[in-house]
């Protein structure tokens, strides 16, 4: 049951409010922000789709109706928002510090160094093959440690921009190295 106060929320923010959406987003921010983390296990990247959360709020604002619940329509957005996150990022392609030579088992370390660098050799070959910008974006994420936030910002391009050339990227390489 949709209650007075959650009826008067919607409609504001139908009308395209701000201040709407600022008291939706005091109200639910720390319960989404654990209910996605839930999902992330990464504060950052819980941020990160929590902003994408409300922002798709709204986006959406018209299609919301009064005898709907906002609690079930954005804690809805957030388990889709969450699980698309972890579908595009599932399995990471590599480890940098496998890649950088840092960890070897105690075997034969000379035979392992040769074949961390033709794998290294590999890799880097398909990093470089990819095009400008997500080689850029993707060296800015995994070797630099940049977020997804700050790469944005540096490049002047969205957050789902960032996300989907990374995506994108590690899509490419998993293919061109041969990691299913």
């Amino acid at each position: 049951m949709v209650d007075e106060l959650e009826i008067r929320l919607i409609e504001d923010l139908r009308e395209g409010n701000p201040s709407a959406l600022k008291k939706i987003y005091k109200l639910y921010y720390s319960r989404l922000f654990f209910f996605i983390n839930a999902y992330t296990h990464n504060n950052e990247i819980t941020e990160e789709l929590l902003q994408d959360v409300f922002l798709k709020l709204w986006n959406n604002r018209e299609n919301i109706y009064s005898s709907q619940s906002i609690v079930n329509y954005i804690y809805t957005i957030a388990r889709n928002h969450a699980i698309d996150h972890i579908r595009k990022n599932r399995v990471k392609i590599f480890s940098i510090d496998i890649i950088q030579g840092k960890e070897y088992s105690e075997g034969n370390k000379g035979e392992e160094e040769v074949l961390y660098s033709e794998e290294e050799k590999r890799i880097n070959k398909a990093i470089n093959n990819l095009s400008p910008r997500k080689k850029e974006v993707f060296e800015l994420h995994r070797v630099e440690n940049f977020t997804y936030k700050e790469i944005a910002e540096r490049l002047g391009i969205s957050v789902s921009a960032v996300e989907k050339n990374i995506s994108s990227a590690i899509k490419e390489l998993r293919l061109k190295i041969g990691i299913k």
